[in-house]
């Protein structure tokens, strides 16, 4: 058994998997030698070197002299999915490229595994060169033993071995930081790119606050960095005031100190905020290269403390919020597979580790993919993944990962009402960002008896933990399971459920009448709880209908429709509200329409006739006499004009629409033996068009009319002919557009492919 300096075994670096060794093996080149990490080349989890054109001399090692050929090899602890690999395979495989290529210089190998090659003397026979050397396990141990910068840059490695190989400078009776929970988090930890910026931020300022919304990994980062300081002799602090930094500040140590969540989590208090800005000249003053001080919060308190010592004091020696402001919220894709694959090695055993394989992809590209719930998912979802059947599997996990947290509820309840009431204004909003004007005037239409403060200065005070504001001024949920949360109390609430139906604008029915929402995908009438929740939302309903836009009428009949689709699922005393409620609609609508001057919007006619015949009994249906007249195509029609043609497109839309829904109407104009000649006249003219070169502008258009044709079986004879071939030479010229344009079906089965190769080491 190999041994390190001080007698330690060498770390596990089996855990790490390819794509960590890879990085571990770069950081060590790039250390000792200065190879910048971008040197290095290879086919990601296979033939990762570098070349470089000097000599180097590693740690440990004696100096090989130029050129140089550094390989990489990771050796799996079990047979890959794709083939089965181990060391002499591949060093044989490397042999061979470097005789093809004649090399005569030096050869380095970096492996997580020696095996029968730990002997230098067989490597350098194995190549047939006195300048071949393997540096295993054993060696790339004793280099993160000796280097405090890789480990700081590397905390995953801490996980790897027994903090006591670090006893010498790791002295933890004089820290408050809880050692044995940081060590258990370091066996999971993957450092971001966040963590690097902090590190940065660190490094140029002393002071650094994670920022982001709660479970993306803000504390877990400021403990790693402790953790890793703490292995080179620093002191770390976890302070909640303050008053305990003052009390713990040592001018001989070096130390860190973390406030984590210093203003409130679940408990959320703006006072504390209050108090940290008033310490922060003093606390910022007593910051160096041997004194680190660690946020963990909103940003909203930082602004105010930098912002007056700025003016009071100058800006010269005190870093802009921006300058040391860390979003952990931002995951890359290789980040979140390092991090679930980090956890399921640690915890899972290896048929749950299959289960998590083979769901990968769908974990890690879920919208709602925080940290912590992956640390849920395989701590404590064990049985479920081990247990279910495979076509279950993506479903389960998509459920657990959705689902919000208890810290997420307590943090909601721990808001002030006027709080709670800014957040369940924004639901009246259209999902995604929105403006921070039109949120004002959401915010003061949902409470007219005003605000204690601008409803900015409410949302900057949520900033970061449940909203966040862009660099354009929009508002967004920080995440989108906050949205879930905040729609599911609002749903348990009912005086400020009743509140918000009587305030709220069509996005408010909208979500009150949805289904398929929720944690889990089956919440169904999201704020129909009481009957008088119904009286509302059909106030609100026949309001829109009266004096929505046409697109927003569209959205709401489509929305009813769908409600009563034959996939809903309502109770019986559901399927009578809605019924009723879908009648004011169709009702509201027709009114609506009867009093337009002009033709009716075609789209709204559309979803009128869908939702109507959802009921049990049609409803009286729209005049269209006006329409049919505005869109007939005359005898003068001329398909060169986009006018004519919006409008013989129109009409023949139209027709479709009654043949559909009210044949009876149809017939009553004559369609279609009145209309034959006028609709050859129209199909000709489409046809003689379509083939021009080069196309006209409403190609499209034309397309769509000989399709309507065709599917009325109106089309002339000499037409039929060859219509197949003009649609689908149209069609084929829409392809190779198409083509021109990044494939997003190709992009997402390359990331599935480079999802599955990361996840082969589990």
């Amino acid at each position: 058994m190999s041994l390190v300096g001080g007698g330690f075994e060498p770390l596990a670096l089996d855990e790490l998997g390819w794509r960590q060794f890879y990085d571990l093996c770069s950081a060590v080149l790039e250390l000792d030698a200065g190879v910048p990490a971008a040197s290095w080349a290879g086919e990601e989890d296979h033939d990762w070197h570098v070349m470089v054109p000097a000599g180097i001399e590693l740690g440990g090692s004696s100096k090989l002299p130029g050129p140089c050929y550094i390989q990489a090899v990771w050796v799996p602890d079990r047979p890959r999915v794709s083939r089965s690999w181990d060391l002499e395979i591949e060093l044989a495989l490397l042999r061979e490229t470097l005789q093809d290529q004649h090399w005569a210089g030096s050869i380095v190998v970096l492996a997580n595994h020696a095996g029968k090659l730990a002997d230098q003397s067989r490597v350098r026979s194995f190549f047939g060169s006195e300048q071949a050397v393997l540096l295993g396990p054993g060696w790339l141990s004793a280099r993160v033993d000796a280097s405090p910068v890789l480990r700081r840059s590397m905390p995953s490695l801490l996980g790897l071995g027994d903090l006591g190989r670090w006893a010498g400078t790791l002295v933890p009776g004089r820290s408050t930081l809880n050692v044995g929970a940081a060590r258990e988090l370091s066996s999971v930890f993957v450092p971001t790119r966040a963590y690097a910026r902090a590190i940065a931020v660190l490094e140029a300022h002393a002071f650094a606050v994670l920022t982001g919304p709660p479970e993306m990994g803000k504390t877990a980062i400021a403990r790693m960095i402790a953790l890793a300081l703490m292995t080179d002799g620093w002191d770390a602090f976890e302070c909640t005031a303050p008053e305990e930094i003052a009390g713990a500040f040592d001018a001989e140590r070096r130390q860190v100190f973390i406030a984590d969540d210093a203003f409130g989590s679940t408990e959320f208090r703006p006072d504390a905020a209050e108090r940290w800005a008033r310490e922060m000249e003093h606390l910022l003053q007593r910051m160096d290269g041997d004194h680190w001080l660690i946020w963990t919060s909103r940003p909203a308190p930082l602004r105010a403390g930098l912002g007056r010592i700025h003016r009071e004091r100058g800006a010269e020696r005190f870093p802009q919020p921006g300058e040391v402001l860390v979003d952990a919220s931002a995951l890359s894709l290789d980040e979140k597979v390092l991090i679930l694959l980090r956890h399921a090695k640690a915890s899972s055993p290896p048929k749950v580790r299959r289960g998590l394989r083979q769901a990968g992809y769908t974990i890690v590209s879920h919208p709602h993919f925080t940290p912590e719930r992956i640390r849920r998912l395989v701590a404590t979802d064990v049985a479920v993944l081990a247990d279910h059947p495979r076509y279950h599997l993506e479903a389960i996990i998509a459920e657990q990962i959705r689902t919000p947290t208890e810290a997420m509820a307590a943090s909601f309840s721990a808001l002030s009402r006027e709080h709670q009431a800014l957040l369940y204004a924004l639901l009246d909003a259209p999902p995604g960002p929105v403006e921070e004007r039109e949120l004002a005037h959401i915010a003061r239409r949902h409470r007219p008896e005003g605000l204690s403060s601008a409803p900015m200065e409410l949302v900057d005070r949520l900033t970061d933990h449940f909203l966040r504001v862009s660099e354009t001024l929009k508002v967004d949920w920080v995440h989108p399971s906050w949205r879930d949360l905040v729609i599911d109390r609002l749903r348990e609430d009912a005086h400020a459920r009743e509140e918000f139906l009587e305030r709220c604008t069509l996005e408010g029915v909208m979500l009150a009448i949805s289904t398929g929402g929720g944690a889990t995908g089956d919440r169904s009438l999201a704020l129909l709880v009481s009957d008088r929740d119904w009286d509302l939302v059909t106030d609100q309903v026949a309001r829109a209908a009266r004096e929505a836009g046409d697109a927003d009428v569209t959205r709401l009949l489509d929305g009813l429709a769908s409600l009563l689709g034959d996939g809903a699922d309502l109770t019986e005393q559901e399927l009578v509200e809605a019924r009723a409620l879908s009648g004011e609609a169709l009702e509201a609508t027709r009114r609506r329409c009867d009093r337009a001057s002009g033709p009716l919007d075609l789209a709204v006619l559309t979803a009128w006739f869908r939702l109507s015949g959802r009921l049990p009994e049609l409803a009286p249906s729209p005049r269209l006499d006006h329409t049919w007249t505005e869109l007939l195509p005359s005898a003068t029609t001329d398909l060169r004009v986009q006018i004519d043609v919006d409008q013989a497109v129109g009409w023949l839309t139209l027709v479709h629409v009654l043949r559909a829904h009210a044949p009876e109407q149809l017939a009553m104009y004559g369609f279609p033996r009145k209309h034959q000649q006028r609709i050859h006249a129209l199909l000709t003219q489409a046809e003689d068009l379509i083939g021009t070169r080069p196309p006209p502008a409403g190609r499209e258009q034309l397309v769509q009319l000989l399709r309507m044709g065709r599917r009325h079986g109106y089309e002339p004879p000499e037409t039929a002919a060859h219509l197949d071939e003009l649609i689908w030479r149209a069609d084929n010229d829409e392809r190779i557009r198409d083509y021109a344009q990044p494939d997003a079906g190709y992009t997402d089965a390359a990331a599935r492919a480079h999802v599955e190769r990361m996840l082969e080491d589990l």
